[in-house]
């Protein structure tokens, strides 16, 4: 039987040292597709960002410009 997954499970941001650390399963999942270049990744996150509130969620854990952010394996400079 299909079950799907709830929405809106919330966005889970802490910190490990420098780094910013996002718990979205929803970008997760984009950012652990294998053989999607770098380019295509920064293309389908930015419009999932602010889709999900993660642009949100991380202004309120306090990130700034130039913050390291990581979501599964992809890690960026804010």
């Amino acid at each position: 039987m299909f079950r799907p997954r709830p929405r809106g499970r919330g966005i889970s941001v802490h910190k490990e040292g420098d780094t910013f650390v996002l718990d979205v399963p929803e970008l997760e999942r984009i950012a652990g597709k294998a053989g999607v270049t770098g380019a295509e990744i920064r293309w389908q996150l930015r419009g999932q960002l602010a889709r999900l509130g993660v642009d949100k969620a991380l202004g309120k854990a306090g990130v700034r410009p130039g913050d390291k952010v990581r979501c599964g394996n992809l890690e960026w400079d804010w």
